[in-house]
C-alpha cells in the first residue's frame, strides 16, 4: 500500500506540475475518482456514498450487477476506502476547499447554499460527480428523507436531536434558546431559521411551540404561549398540522381520539377547565381565570 501510495504521490506531482489544467483541486478529484477502482467498482461507489439526487439503491445496483447486496456494500467500502486514501495524498488546497464547505454548510443546510458554496469556490454545479466527491470529503453530507432539498452530515441524528432540543421544557422554548442549542449542534446561524421552519413546531412571539403529541400537549402548549383561555377553533387555527382531535370535524366524540375535544369537555383532562362553556383554560392559572 505503501509503495502504491508513493507512485501515486509521484503521478500526482507530474499532474500538478503541468499547466494542462488550470485547476489543480479538480484534477485532484478526478485522479482520487480513478482509484476506486474499475467502472462497476466506481458505479457503486459514486451510487451509494455519493448519492445527490440517485434513486438507484443497493438491492437494485445488486439485480442489475448479478451479485448480493452485501457484495455491493462491500465494494462500495473498498472503493471508498481506495478514494480515501487518494485524498489524503492531494494538495493541502484540496483539503482547505473541503474544509471551507464545511464551514459555509454546517451541520445541515438547504441545497440553494449548497450550490452557492460550490459556485463560489469555482467547483462545477451538481451532480458533477467532483464536486459530490468533495461533498463527501467535506462531510460527509447526505440528503434529507423527509427534508426535501435540504442536506446534513448525520441526518438521522440531527432529525433526532432537533425533536429532542424542540419538546424540552414541555415543548414551549424561547426562539433564541433552541436557536443557540441548534448552533451547538452545528447548523449555522444563518441556516437556523429555515431549519427550524421545517420543524413541526410553530414559531411566534418569541417562543418556538411543538405541535406533535396527543392534543392535550398540543393544547397545554398553546394556552402556555398566548397566557389565555382558547377555543379548540382558536388552537387548531393557530397550531400549523394540528391532530386530528383538533379539526372541526373532530369535535365529535371519536372512540379512536382518546384525547380529543370532547373527552376534555365531559371528562376533563387535569391540566384544564372549560370556561364560558367554549374555551380552555389552564388550571394552574387559577384565580386568574
Amino acid at each position: 500500500m505503501g509503495a502504491a501510495l508513493d507512485v501515486f504521490a509521484e503521478q500526482q506531482y507530474e499532474l500538478f506540475s503541468t499547466t494542462a489544467e488550470p485547476d489543480r483541486r479538480l484534477t485532484a478529484l478526478t485522479a482520487a475518482l480513478a482509484t476506486g477502482g474499475d467502472e462497476r467498482d466506481r458505479g457503486v461507489f459514486e451510487n451509494l456514498l455519493l448519492r445527490f439526487g440517485s434513486t438507484v439503491t443497493r438491492p437494485e445496483l445488486a439485480a442489475a450487477l448479478g451479485i448480493g447486496p452485501e457484495r455491493v456494500r462491500q465494494l462500495a467500502a473498498k472503493a471508498g476506502q481506495r478514494v480515501q486514501a487518494a485524498l489524503d495524498q492531494a494538495p493541502n488546497v484540496v483539503g482547505e476547499s473541503a474544509r471551507t464547505v464545511f464551514e459555509r454548510l454546517g451541520a445541515a443546510a438547504p441545497r440553494a447554499a449548497v450550490d452557492q458554496a460550490l459556485a463560489s469556490l469555482g467547483f462545477p454545479a451538481l451532480p458533477d460527480t467532483r464536486s459530490r466527491l468533495l461533498l463527501w470529503m467535506a462531510g460527509p453530507y447526505r440528503e434529507l428523507d423527509g427534508h426535501p432539498g435540504w442536506v446534513a452530515v448525520n441526518p438521522a441524528g440531527l432529525v433526532g436531536q432537533t425533536r429532542r432540543l424542540i419538546l424540552q421544557d414541555g415543548g414551549v422554548r424561547p426562539v433564541d434558546h433552541v436557536a443557540k442549542d441548534l448552533r451547538l449542534e452545528g447548523v449555522v446561524p444563518q441556516h437556523v431559521g429555515d431549519w427550524l421552519a421545517r420543524q413541526p413546531v410553530r414559531v411566534g412571539d418569541g417562543l418556538v411551540v411543538a405541535t406533535t403529541g396527543a392534543p392535550g400537549d398540543v393544547a397545554e402548549r398553546a394556552l402556555h404561549a398566548h397566557g389565555r383561555p382558547m377555543t379548540v377553533d382558536e388552537i387548531a387555527t393557530w397550531v400549523h398540522g394540528v391532530p386530528e382531535g383538533f379539526k372541526k370535524q373532530g369535535f365529535k366524540k371519536k372512540r379512536s381520539n382518546k384525547h380529543g375535544f370532547e373527552e376534555l369537555r365531559s371528562a376533563p383532562d387535569r391540566r384544564f377547565v372549560v370556561t364560558g362553556g367554549e374555551t380552555l383554560a389552564l388550571v394552574e392559572w387559577g384565580a386568574d381565570l
